[in-house]
């Protein structure tokens, strides 16, 4: 799946060089110039949110978000006194951090 992914950002890489030499069909050489940057803004924004998804996606680890949620409980220590239902507990977690 690492190979697939890193594949994936080379052929991405690829087809911004090409996009970023493309040319416009503008009359106006002032607003082709604004869409040029606009577009370059928009494709560099893109590619680092896509990037960061895949390495994020790469480096996540197998643990389930429930294993999450009892290592951040674990870590609060919070204990209820009064038997209280279990919103207040959550509150009450929460508050601790």
């Amino acid at each position: 799946m690492n190979k697939c992914i890193n594949k994936c950002l080379g052929d991405f890489k690829r087809i911004d060089r090409k996009l970023v030499s493309s040319p416009l069909l503008v009359q106006d050489h002032q607003l082709e110039m604004v869409i040029r940057v606009l577009i370059i803004e928009v494709r560099a924004i893109t590619v680092s949110i896509f990037q960061y998804s895949l390495l994020a996606f790469m480096s996540d680890s197998k643990t389930t978000k429930w294993s999450l949620v009892s290592k951040l409980m674990q870590k609060g220590q919070v204990r209820c006194v009064e038997e209280p239902d279990a919103v207040e507990c959550v509150d009450a977690a929460l508050r601790s951090l």
